[in-house]
């Protein structure tokens, strides 16, 4: 049964070749016309001004300057057996580097501030 419905499917088609590809090329315009159309309506901004999550998304990025607007995450690693803290002019002159990237607004937590673990990972607003 489903043999001979494909069959059929492609008789018509290659019948009907001329007609298939005006009608391919017919919706292929249409979807080319109206994609401009459609771009904004697949935003992916769910924030509305006043509600309660963007009054705590406010209050988050006052209190501790937490942001979704986060764009990069650099991670710092020590050699084994060392940890962040013992080099100490090496991590200054990245964070350094990192500030007088054009852009940068803050460096959370200060990379001199990381103490004890092999590894971190500061953010970068």
């Amino acid at each position: 049964m489903r043999e001979a419905s494909l069959e059929r499917s492609a008789r018509f088609v290659l019948r009907h070749r001329w007609w298939v590809i005006g009608f391919w090329l017919i919706a292929l315009l249409a979807g080319g016309l109206t994609a401009g159309k459609l771009q904004p309506r697949l935003s992916a901004d769910f924030s509305l001004p006043g509600q309660e999550g963007s009054q705590t998304q406010a209050k988050l990025a006052a209190a501790y300057g937490v942001s979704p607007e986060v764009s990069s995450i650099p991670v710092v690693t020590a050699p084994p057996g060392d940890t962040i803290s013992a080099h100490r002019a090496a991590v200054a002159a990245v964070a350094a580097k990192i500030r007088s990237v054009p852009g940068v607004l803050t460096l959370l937590p200060d990379l001199l501030s990381l103490a004890g673990p092999r590894i971190d990972w500061p953010r970068i607003r």
